[in-house]
């Protein structure tokens, strides 16, 4: 192999190595910001309501998905919880101000994790919360 021919296949490497990198980038979500006052109990996730303060949502971690569970608040007292993992390819779901958003594909889904497009063809997998004493309780069975 000639240097010249050697210098540009290292040079169209390392640009396809750049551009995967980003594109692999795009499909994890690093901005997420967990919630503190998490206790765990067998099928359940506690979290304080102090926790949520004034926001309408919190992440959570799930205790055996890589995945994050955002709770919603989606009325006065009533509260949703979806686990974060698009049900198309398994990319972290992220949220906006109305609809959870896939960015691989860019399946929506609503706040409460129900499909509104595809590609996605099932909704999110969600799980009931309830109010007790001050704590969101998360039941994950």
């Amino acid at each position: 192999m000639k240097r010249r021919q050697f210098l540009k296949q290292c040079g169209a490497s390392v640009a396809y190595l750049s551009c995967s990198n980003s594109l692999l980038t795009a499909c994890q979500s690093n901005n997420i910001r967990y919630s503190s006052a998490l206790h765990e109990q067998a099928d359940k996730l506690t979290v304080s309501m102090a926790e949520l303060g004034t926001k309408d949502f919190i992440y959570v971690r799930h205790p055996t998905e890589p995945f994050p569970i955002c709770i919603v608040k989606t009325d006065k007292q009533q509260y949703m919880a979806s686990l974060m993992k698009c049900t198309h390819q398994h990319c972290t779901v992220e949220r906006t101000p109305s609809l959870f958003i896939c960015p691989c594909h860019g399946a929506k889904f609503t706040h409460e994790g129900i499909l509104l497009k595809g590609p996605a063809e099932k909704n999110l997998i969600r799980y009931n919360v309830i109010l007790e004493d001050e704590m969101l309780v998360i039941s994950l069975s």
